[in-house]
């Protein structure tokens, strides 16, 4: 939160205009990012279906690229079933279970039986793993429209920004498809093959009612399951009885496993290492995302996405990589911005403090100059220090812009003057009046009183001189 102070810095600093600035940006960059993935989804292309082994633990996304939000965490060792290609993304079934959300003004929620029922045609959203909130859960999940009728299993509740409950997270039906990195899977055995197709349990029995479970059959932990030719009608929930419902069909794999066409033209060693520093800086963008903004390795990461770019020059993937590196680094610059602001602020703050603690010192003086006639820090005379000259003690001015003399003190062995040297001091006294042995234009006072209002520094009395001919 900040201070009234902080607030008016701030503006001083940027100008009323400083959030139309940032909000466009914001828009802008929104305008870039739209215009990369809707290039990626343009990309993806059919291919027949393969069976893929996730040989790293990464994110399956909403779309392809780098720049779609992730909507589930995949582990080394999934099988997953690939039917389409965007580049270097593999488009793939959600795996068993994987969540979804619906708008509350699209489904109706049976609580009793854990099941949220869809009361419109539709499609689900995909679930933002990272931002689980209705307004960033926007993209739409890859597959057919669903029918009114169907029932899906609730998993919970989805909340706007106002804290409002605005959607249901279910799982997703037969047919929802994910993007992964292709780079982050490799192709299934035969044996890994049989073994998913085989674990496939049997369909519903014609007429029974269904509740969708994720993919619609029940797999073992770490495989996806996979639609084929051969399909059986599921009866849907009559939740609206007047309403005429269309089956939805699932899928059992049948027939033995036969060798897919390649899943994508071999990337270059280069385009290969330009995915691979992808993975890596999206890793570090995470990470760095979470840290506190003042701790943030921001100009660091900002110079890796530089390197990204320069690195993708020349590959098949230049122009994708180019413009989702531009896209990270304006984000990355405005949160640097800040930052620097931030710590700008900070020093303000630190500045602020040490002007009130000057300000409470000069109100120390104020309040004290009502008691003393005099005050000043008293020092030793480098001219009048005894022998041919007199002895007297200098008062010099304490307003921190230069070191006049305020008045000149003459010894009084009672008030122990020399164990005063350096410290700011209080002076009560009478002004001598034998002239002829005053310094020009300053005052000598003969002290009544002389009260230490500020602790000495070290201070070394100067040597008196010998009187010429002693």
């Amino acid at each position: 939160m900040m201070t009234s102070l902080q607030l008016r810095l701030w503006t001083k600093a940027f100008g009323a205009g400083f959030g139309v600035r940032a909000l466009a940006l914001a828009f802008a960059l929104g305008a870039v990012m739209l215009g990369v993935a809707r290039e990626a989804r343009a990309q993806a292309t059919d291919i027949e279906p393969v069976y893929v082994v996730v040989t790293q633990d990464t994110e399956l996304r909403c779309d392809a690229g780098a720049a779609w939000y992730a909507i589930a965490d995949l582990k080394a060792g999934q099988v997953l079933r690939a039917d389409g290609v965007s580049f270097d993304w593999l488009r793939v079934d959600y795996p068993a279970g994987t969540e979804a959300v619906v708008k509350v003004g699209e489904a109706e929620l049976q609580a009793a039986d854990q099941r949220v029922v869809l009361t419109r045609q539709t499609r689900l959203r995909a679930f933002n793993l990272e931002a689980q909130r209705i307004e960033t859960c926007y993209k739409a999940v890859a597959q057919d429209l669903l029918p009114p009728g169907l029932a899906l299993r609730s998993l919970g509740e989805v909340k706007n920004n106002r804290g409002e409950v605005a959607g249901y997270r279910v799982a997703a039906p037969s047919g929802a498809r994910g993007y992964v990195l292709e780079s982050a899977t490799r192709r299934a055995t035969e044996q890994e093959v049989n073994a998913v197709m085989g674990a496939l349990s049997p369909a519903p029995a014609q007429g029974a009612p269904a509740v969708a479970q994720g993919a619609t059959t029940t797999m073992p932990t770490g495989t996806s399951a996979t639609p084929a030719p051969a399909q059986t009608p599921v009866q849907p929930v009559a939740a609206h009885p007047a309403v005429t419902t269309p089956a939805v069909t699932t899928g059992q794999p049948t027939g033995a496993f036969t060798s897919p066409t390649p899943l994508n033209t071999a990337l270059s060693k280069d385009t290969q290492r330009t995915m691979d520093m992808i993975a890596e800086l999206e890793r570090a963008y995470k990470k760095v995302g979470e840290e506190p903004l003042e701790q943030a390795e921001l100009q660091p990461l900002i110079d890796a996405y530089a390197r990204l770019s320069d690195a993708a020059r020349g590959t098949e993937a230049e122009g994708q990589v180019v413009r989702f590196a531009e896209v990270r680094t304006e984000l990355l610059k405005v949160r640097r911005a800040l930052q620097q602001s931030a710590a700008e602020l900070a020093a303000l703050d630190a500045e602020a403090a040490r002007t009130t603690q000057d300000f409470a010192y000069i109100d120390q003086q104020v309040q004290a100059s009502a008691d003393f006639e005099l005050i000043g820090r008293l020092v030793p005379s480098a001219v009048y220090a005894g022998g041919q000259m007199p002895l007297l003690y200098r008062l010099q001015a304490v307003d921190g812009v230069s070191s006049r003399t305020v008045a000149y003190l003459a010894p009084a062995p009672t008030l122990g003057l020399d164990g005063k040297l350096g410290a700011v001091v209080g002076v009560r006294g009478e002004r001598r009046v034998d002239g002829h042995s005053d310094p020009v234009g300053v005052p000598v006072i003969e002290p009544t009183q002389v009260t230490v209002l500020q602790a000495a520094s070290v201070v070394t009395a100067p040597t008196p001189m010998e009187p010429i001919g002693q």
